[in-house]
């Protein structure tokens, strides 16, 4: 049976705003993935309703400087904080570190030094040694239509992963990032505003530029809101089989071109980061982040070298991770717009009687309309949203990286 899911960057986490006890402890997140580019941050926990001297404080730390090293005294190394462009301060809260050539034969850690203000001294976090899990093994994607309205109409797209990895804890996280290909609400326009002239031109029997508007299909890629992490200790081989990591409805923007893909991002984790981030969970609201404050018994791994009673919040691991592009063949199916929800007519709309067709169109077209002919030859106005693919996060060229 697998026992969690957890939505690791949307957490909201319980805080006594009386007491105050995390205020000022350190956030720190990132992880130690070999082979990749690794992003590290740092911050201090605010209370929801802190008093002013506490809040004037900030959460942003005044310099930290972190070391990826491994056992055989290789270091790899990045800065943040704040800095100083034109004379304005500005902070730069994330450290990135270049692990594609560390070897995965070997142990490492990472050590944080902190600077949380000005007047502070140099504080020194570390995590103890760790093995790097191994890779797991992605499996097939598996896909299931479901009625989830019980009509008997299949409505919704249940989507399963499968994830594999020999000798270890039986633990794993992952996220995706997904890439699709869509279409706008509407069909291509056959009218074309000019601005130069605040004139509208008609391209429907222009058999010269019947393509004149490239913009009605697009592909969007977007990443994963959340991190999700199972366990399947009580599973056959310790692996996960067909677990359902996503739902949709068969009406998604992304199912209705038969051009989605998804590129899984999975690791092994051990199993104290599995209790952990189920702990985490466990107080979650699936709202907020891990800068949000989180309960004290919630401990990490990531402890002060001049005292081990003083922890930062967050559970740093060392794997390598597993990617794999996946295509998703179930072609979902449009809902029905009505055409005329869009349609607006600015010919109509009180004017001063005085105004010209011209002062008409460009008023307008200041407000985000295009022309465009509906299906009984009638001249209308819509949201550039309705016919441009690229107003609903679209890019015409596909993104590189997506090569099956």
């Amino acid at each position: 049976m697998v026992m969690a899911l957890l939505p690791l960057s949307s957490c909201l986490y319980e805080y006594d705003p009386e007491t105050g006890q995390d205020f000022g402890r350190l956030v720190i997140e990132g992880d130690i993935s070999l082979g990749e580019v690794c992003y590290f941050t740092v911050s201090k926990v605010n209370p929801f309703n802190p008093d002013y001297d506490k809040l004037k404080e900030g959460r942003n730390v005044e310099y930290a400087l972190f070391t990826v090293e491994d056992e055989l005294g290789n270091s790899y190394s990045a800065e943040t904080g704040g800095m100083m462009y034109g004379g304005a301060y500005t902070y730069s809260p994330t450290a990135a570190i270049d692990l594609s050539s560390a070897p995965t034969d070997r142990k490492y850690r990472l050590r944080v030094k902190v600077k949380r203000t000005v007047d502070a001294d140099i504080a020194e976090y570390r995590t103890p040694w760790m093995t790097p899990e191994p890779a797991p093994v992605i499996g097939d994607l598996e896909e299931h239509k479901l009625d989830r309205d019980g009509d008997g109409t299949m409505d919704h797209l249940s989507l399963g992963l499968s994830l594999s990895a020999e000798n270890t804890s039986g633990c794993y996280r992952w996220d995706y990032e997904e890439l699709f290909y869509f279409k706008a609400d509407l069909d291509a326009p056959s009218l074309e505003y000019d601005a130069d002239s605040a004139r509208v031109i008609d391209h429907s029997m222009d058999m010269v530029r019947l393509d004149w508007w490239p913009y009605t299909y697009c592909w969007r890629q977007q990443h994963s809101y959340r991190t999700e992490v199972a366990i399947a200790k009580a599973l056959e081989g310790w692996n996960l089989q067909d677990h359902e990591f996503m739902t949709m409805s068969l009406t998604s923007l992304a199912l209705q071109e038969g051009k989605y893909y998804i590129r899984l991002i999975a690791k092994t984790i051990p199993e104290e980061e599995y209790r952990y981030l189920r702990a985490v969970n466990r107080n979650s609201e699936n709202v907020g982040s891990l800068l949000t404050p989180v309960p004290g018994e919630t401990v990490g791994n990531i402890r002060n070298v001049a005292d081990s009673t003083d922890y930062a919040i967050g559970y740093v691991g060392a794997s390598v991770n597993a990617r794999r592009i996946l295509k998703v063949n179930t072609t979902g199916r449009r809902s029905y717009l009505d055409p005329s929800r869009f349609y607006y007519n600015p010919y109509l709309q009180p004017f001063d009687i005085r105004a010209t067709i011209e002062e008409i169109n460009r008023n307008a077209y200041a407000h985000g309309y295009l022309p465009y002919r509906n299906v009984d030859d009638v001249n209308y106005w819509v949201p550039r949203s309705c016919i441009d693919c690229r107003m609903m996060s679209g890019t015409i060229e596909k993104p590189d990286g997506w090569e099956m």
